[in-house]
């Protein structure tokens, strides 16, 4: 396996700017260059480390990956990151924190086919987006859409879902208001 591409430090550096400017403008796709892994495997391998946490119901992760990603293995209901597959509707209820700790709830990283472009159009609202911004997915299923809705009612509590393909990075945070695509 290279190690010179989402294991590196520059890239990751890279991958976490292009997070920060994705969740402060929720809906919007970032470019992300990731070598020859997809770009969900650049915004895990920034985002995780051995403090954390992770679930991957899907078992989209190599085992050959573990090693690098160094996050411990968890469930999709106590877990603080999730990988998951947009293609297939969500099996699992993730932890949405609690009334006092509301950043414990989880971040679900989900696997898409495209950002930007698709059949799948998602009206987005909220902090960070004037008016309101659509967002193009291929390959979610919009179930996610209808639980994600339901996991992020109580706010504060609540997921925030990243949604990454093979070269972008979309985050919609449980601040973001979905009224389409369901």
């Amino acid at each position: 396996m290279r190690t010179d591409t989402v294991w590196n430090e520059g890239a990751q550096q890279t991958c976490y700017r292009a997070l920060l400017q994705a969740t402060a403008r929720p809906a919007s796709v970032h470019q992300l260059s990731s070598g020859e892994q997809p770009a969900w495997m650049l915004v895990a391998a920034t985002l995780l480390d051995g403090a954390v946490t992770l679930a991957d119901p899907d078992h989209l992760l190599a085992s050959e990956h573990w090693p690098f990603i160094g996050a411990q293995r968890g469930t999709a209901e106590t877990a603080n990151y999730i990988l998951a597959d947009g293609s297939r509707p969500p099996e699992f209820h993730p932890h949405l924190g609690t009334l006092d700790q509301p950043h414990l709830g989880a971040t679900v990283l989900v696997m898409v086919a495209g950002l930007g472009d698709g059949p799948l159009v998602l009206e987005c609202q909220g902090p960070g987006i004037p008016q309101h911004r659509d967002l193009r997915v291929l390959g979610l299923d919009p179930a996610w859409i209808t639980l994600r809705n339901q996991w992020t009612r109580r706010f504060p509590m609540g997921v925030d879902l990243l949604l990454a393909d093979d070269h972008h990075v979309a985050a919609l945070p449980r601040t973001t208001r979905i009224v389409g695509g369901v």
